[in-house]
């Protein structure tokens, strides 16, 4: 809705993915954008069948990095508690990662309700990099801190 808000409004590009590898952390599907924007003022010309191929190609590897674990599949879906706590999507393969990492993947709705704690202590930086890293690695450190039996800002980044 917001691609389509914004073409509407006068951009020139938008960021899509092929349909295998959009939605949850990534961009919207090429394929539903091209599909959307279909016989209107703003086709883009794409051919669907064409898409289609190459959305044929990347579902293979698609599997191959689901079964390696290099994706990992809580960040394939729509989570409202990111949109609840305005998470950015590269923000959130990075929480997913470090608590992968501690072994802690089970604390992610936890870190994600931190996050906006941290973010109003820190003055409410904006969630760009490198200020969305601080804040995300805080947020993990002090709930990997709690669990822990200890205290919040235990250690800070």
């Amino acid at each position: 809705m917001t691609l389509l808000k914004a073409i509407e409004a006068g951009v020139d590009v938008i960021d899509t993915a092929i349909s295998p590898f959009s939605m949850g952390t990534s961009q919207p599907s090429t394929e539903a954008m091209v599909a959307t924007l279909a016989d209107t003022p703003y086709d883009t010309g794409l051919n669907l069948d064409s898409l289609n191929e190459i959305s044929r190609h990347f579902d293979s590897l698609r599997t191959k990095y689901l079964e390696s674990g290099l994706i990992d599949t809580k960040v394939l879906k729509v989570d409202v508690n990111v949109l609840r706590y305005q998470v950015p999507g590269g923000m959130l393969s990075n929480l997913v990662s470090q608590l992968k990492m501690a072994g802690k993947s089970d604390k992610l709705p936890e870190v994600l309700a931190e996050v906006p704690r941290v973010r109003e202590d820190a003055g409410f930086p904006p969630l760009v990099t490198p200020t969305s890293q601080i804040v995300g690695t805080q947020a993990v450190s002090n709930v990997l801190a709690v669990a822990a039996g200890g205290e919040r800002y235990q250690t800070t980044t």
